[in-house]
């Protein structure tokens, strides 16, 4: 905590009392007490909002994904030959793949997505760190890692 050395008066600075900087760094300690659990709950749902944004995005379409990841499967698991699964076509074709070159960029992206979502999982999970945190200063730089995380997979999945 800082200690005020100084106070304003009309003849300029006077140094302030042993009892006036102890009267200071008590207010201040009580403030810091107070503000702190708000400030460790709305760290707590900044983190929680953060994920759900996140999670929202690929859920939206996530019955189409899943049936294409199926399809790419099925079609890797078959040796890429025989017909080709009408959900595997419908990207392959106007994207320019080959059945098997899409089949394989699927899965690809479909691994890259479990494990974005395990580590967006775990990253909220981290919140507890926050809430367990003895100082603000702790907490802030708990959350401030989990947020940059947060966003650096956000990022990544585009």
């Amino acid at each position: 905590m800082q200690t005020r050395n100084y106070h304003e008066t009309s003849s300029g600075p006077t140094p302030y009392t042993a009892a006036e900087n102890a009267a200071w760094e008590a207010e201040q300690a009580a403030y810091l007490a107070a503000a702190f659990p708000d400030f460790k709950a709305a760290s707590v749902l900044q983190i929680d909002a953060a994920v759900l944004a996140i999670y929202d995005r690929p859920m939206t379409l996530g019955k189409e994904y899943e049936s294409r990841e199926k399809a790419a499967a099925d079609y890797k698991a078959a040796g890429y030959t025989g017909p080709v699964p009408a959900r595997l076509a419908g990207f392959a074709t106007p994207a320019g793949m080959t059945p098997t070159q899409a089949a394989d960029l699927v899965l690809s992206q479909s691994a890259q997505m479990r494990g974005a979502l395990d580590s967006l999982g775990d990253l909220r999970m981290r919140k507890y760190e926050v809430q367990r945190a003895t100082t603000e200063a702790a907490a802030r730089t708990v959350h401030t890692d989990i947020m940059a995380q947060i966003a650096a997979i956000a990022s990544a999945l585009g």
